[in-house]
């Protein structure tokens, strides 16, 4: 239920790619780049899953988790202040890795910590506790980037990673359970 309720709040403060490609867009770059950027954070992404899941796999999956909310958040500050190619280059690459480390492990972690006979309900709660977030999330980024700035969706993002992750980091590890 913890891992849920951390899940859930990183998942409200996520704001998607889109963010990415429109901060691509405010610091100058045209769209055919803005769209290269795109295709490069699939790129890596496809290039660290399967690692991040064998990371996960070799010491445990809580580590990998927390190093994925964590690059999250580095990744939202580092969009407050980048203002070149170079800077959005990075930071596209580094969400790569990031939604690489999260996205399969924590599905992994949820049927972990599931008892046998109800891992199905437990991916489900999950991915409805997450999506239910989800949407109104991606609202409150979308508002706060046009009514305040693109900063304050990226301030957004940072403090709600930084909660989940304070919050997954002190779940007591006799919550889990090994599968």
């Amino acid at each position: 239920k913890l891992f849920i309720a951390a899940s859930s709040i990183f998942a409200l403060g996520h704001f998607g790619y889109a963010f990415l490609l429109l901060r691509a867009k405010n610091v100058g770059l045209a769209d055919d780049m803005a769209i290269l950027m795109y295709v490069l954070f699939y790129i890596v992404y496809t290039i660290f899953i399967i690692p991040s899941g064998i990371l996960s796999d070799k010491i445990g999956r809580k580590p990998v988790l927390a190093t994925g909310y964590l690059i999250f958040a580095i990744t939202s500050i580092g969009l407050i202040y980048t203002s070149d190619i170079y800077g959005i280059l990075l930071f596209f690459i580094i969400y790569g890795i990031f939604y690489a480390m999260v996205d399969g492990v924590q599905r992994a972690f949820v049927v972990d910590l599931a008892p046998k006979h109800l891992k199905a309900t437990a991916l489900g709660t999950f991915h409805t506790a997450v999506g239910m977030v989800a949407l109104p999330g991606g609202y409150i980024a979308g508002m706060l980037w046009d009514k305040i700035s693109p900063e304050a969706t990226f301030v957004y993002g940072f403090i709600l990673a930084i909660a989940s992750l304070t919050l997954f980091i002190f779940i007591k590890e006799k919550h889990f359970r090994q599968s």
